[in-house]
């Protein structure tokens, strides 16, 4: 999945496309501003309690520092055409260096199969294929 052009400031799947893929994916693209902390939050439904990422500028203007919420299981990461994969058990700050620039393009996707209300909103029998899914997927492949 590639980050897209648009200019929106904040971009959520729609929940056809998100019903494709083999997990529940949500897409924030984020242009970086003057502001020195960018607090990005995910949320699927204004009830479910939101998904949270901390970018903060740690050195202008080349640093920054993600700090991934508890609910987060993994964080992908494109910063100009380049990936990084961040996953929950690196919940302690990490620090990017030299890759972030004020003005630039910033897409960050969240991939959580385990945590339940991702699965919220999602017709009955989408939702049994889908728990089937990450049940075989923690066994190894096997259900």
């Amino acid at each position: 999945m590639r980050p897209t052009n648009r200019m929106a400031a904040f971009d959520l799947i729609d929940n056809e496309e998100r019903s494709r893929m083999r997990f529940p994916t949500q897409t924030a693209n984020i242009s970086i501003g003057r502001s020195s902390d960018c607090h990005i939050s995910f949320p699927l439904r204004k009830e479910i309690a939101d998904y949270h990422i901390y970018l903060t500028l740690v050195q202008h203007p080349a640093t920054y520092r993600l700090t991934i919420g508890e609910n987060i299981k993994s964080v992908r990461i494109w910063i100009n055409g380049a990936t990084v994969d961040l996953k929950r058990d690196m919940f302690m700050p990490v620090s990017m260096n030299d890759v972030i620039e004020l003005g630039e393009r910033l897409s960050v996707t969240i991939t959580d199969p385990i945590h339940a209300p991702l699965f919220l909103g999602v017709p009955e029998e989408q939702k049994k294929r889908m728990y089937e899914e990450v049940k075989k997927f923690r066994n190894g492949g096997h259900s």
